[in-house]
């Protein structure tokens, strides 16, 4: 019977897309004013294939609101940028956090920035990720981070 445990494992890994990027920025003192930007570089390759920009939160259960505002300004190696916003949802209507918990009292989420979206140079983009919330500085934020797939 391990063996299907085993085989069933493996197949839930492959069946993952692997991401391009994967990177957590931790938080000093666990928490995230307004004057800091988490910045992720990225090196494009490949100009044809849609990529998913997702936004990663690790957050403590502390976390005293439901949710978290970001802005994203996004710079291409032509110069060219772009700026979105996101609001992302970190717990439901009855408090229980969405995140996945592997570590006691902190949760880890992705939630997706921008889908299908194409890079249109080769080379190095910059993401400079902000909190846009009305507190300054957002408490009991342990890392912010980024995935490209």
């Amino acid at each position: 019977m391990w063996w299907l445990w085993l085989l069933a494992s493996w197949l839930g890994v492959s069946c993952q897309p692997e991401a391009d990027l994967e990177v957590m920025v931790p938080l000093q003192n666990s928490e995230w004013p307004y004057s800091r930007a988490v910045v992720v570089q990225y090196h494009n390759t490949d100009t044809l294939r849609p990529r998913h920009i997702l936004l990663r939160i690790r957050h403590s259960g502390d976390y005293p609101y439901r949710n978290l505002h970001t802005l994203c300004q996004l710079s291409g190696p032509a110069g060219d940028s772009m700026i979105f916003q996101t609001g992302t949802m970190l717990s439901d209507p009855e408090g229980q956090w969405l995140g996945q918990s592997a570590m006691g009292d902190l949760y880890t989420l992705s939630d997706t920035m921008i889908r299908d979206f194409r890079f249109r140079s080769h080379g190095t983009y910059t993401f400079r990720i902000y909190q846009h919330m009305r507190i300054n500085p957002v408490p009991s934020l342990e890392e912010i981070g980024l995935a490209i797939r």
